[in-house]
Formats: C-alpha cells, sequence, structure tokens
C-alpha cells in the first residue's frame, strides 16, 4: 500500500508539473524563416497580400515606406500603441489610427523640412503657418516644401558635412535632416501652372 501511495503522489506531482510547465506555441522541429516568420505565417502573409485590391496595396506599399525611415524606438512605439488598439472600441481606433497616420507623415521628408522652419519662427507664428499648412492642397504643400527646401539649402549642406565628420570621428550621430541628395530624390518636380 505504501509503494502504491508513493507512486501515485509521484505521479501526481509530475502531472501537475508538466501543467505548470510554459508551453510552447511551435514544435520545436519547426524551421523559421529568414525574417523570423514559420513558413505557414509567410504563406497567410502572402496570400492575404495577393487578396488585396489594387488601391489598398498601394497605401500599404506607401504605408512600408514610411515605416522603413522609422527610427527603432519610433517603431517600437507604434507598435506598442497598434496593440492597444486591437482591444479598443472602433471609434478609439479609428482616431488612434489617423493619430498614427499622421505621426507617419511628420516623420517624412517634407514634414522634417516644415518642422525645421517652425522651429526657426517664434511659438505664435509657427502655429499660425502649421494651421495654413494644413489647409493648403497637396500641390501646394509640395510647392511650398520646395520653396523651404531650397530656402534651407545651405543650412542642410552644413548640417550633413557636421554629420558625416562626426560619423568619421565615431560619434553617435543624432536623428539626420533633410540632406541635399535627399531633397532631388524625394521631391517630385514643381507643378506647372
Amino acid at each position: 500500500m505504501k509503494k502504491l501511495t508513493i507512486f501515485f503522489l509521484f505521479t501526481v506531482s509530475i502531472l501537475y508539473a508538466a501543467e505548470e510547465a510554459p508551453r510552447q506555441e511551435k514544435p520545436p522541429g519547426m524551421p523559421k524563416s529568414r525574417n523570423g516568420e514559420s513558413p505557414l505565417e509567410e504563406i497567410q502573409s502572402i496570400r492575404k497580400i495577393l487578396e488585396l485590391p489594387p488601391e489598398r496595396l498601394s497605401r500599404l506599399r506607401g504605408f512600408i515606406q514610411q515605416v522603413e525611415k522609422l527610427s527603432p524606438d519610433d517603431r517600437r512605439d507604434i507598435a506598442q500603441r497598434l496593440e492597444a488598439l486591437e482591444k479598443a472600441s472602433p471609434s478609439e481606433r479609428r482616431q488612434g489610427l489617423k493619430e498614427i497616420r499622421e505621426k507617419l507623415m511628420r516623420a517624412s521628408f517634407g514634414a522634417r523640412i516644415f518642422d525645421y522652419h517652425l522651429k526657426k519662427l517664434p511659438p505664435a507664428e509657427a502655429k499660425q503657418q502649421r494651421e495654413a499648412f494644413e489647409k493648403l492642397s497637396p500641390d501646394e504643400k509640395k510647392a511650398l516644401i520646395r520653396e523651404l527646401a531650397e530656402k534651407y539649402k545651405s543650412e542642410f549642406e552644413t548640417l550633413r558635412k557636421k554629420r558625416r565628420e562626426q560619423e568619421n570621428q565615431g560619434q553617435e550621430v543624432p536623428h539626420p535632416k533633410p540632406l541635399p541628395e535627399e531633397m532631388s530624390e524625394s521631391l517630385p518636380p514643381p507643378p506647372e501652372a
């Protein structure tokens, strides 16, 4: 009887320990692809992308290009905000997504030029110019950004030289400001009148 009791207690303790052990989400032998996804996850992602309509693909492409330009800290911040939005109400989701889109737009090249310009103005004037900018059409915004890029071109050149000197000295370089070579690649041609 003693042996049976010991065997029973031993079995129960092993089962309890097995129940409390953390579970693995995937079998240990399942291979990972280059980007950390399992082949099944990659197949599902590709299939979902193929099912998207062209206009949605276009928006997604633009979003991906903006995300590629973000710093790791900004990426983490947006990922955390998206995770919180998954549990939010529909109206909170709409508002949250709008804020994230605005943050991505501010991180873009034109926004960096415009922010650089606003920092040089008194706060009241900067606020007025930001409000006026919001009311412009996309073509007018592009034209204004092009003007500002030309206006600050020499300052951007100086910033670029300082940044390269810091890189050559092995110093940590702050988030770069727009560079002249970026200006020619990023800005579309001016609208024709």
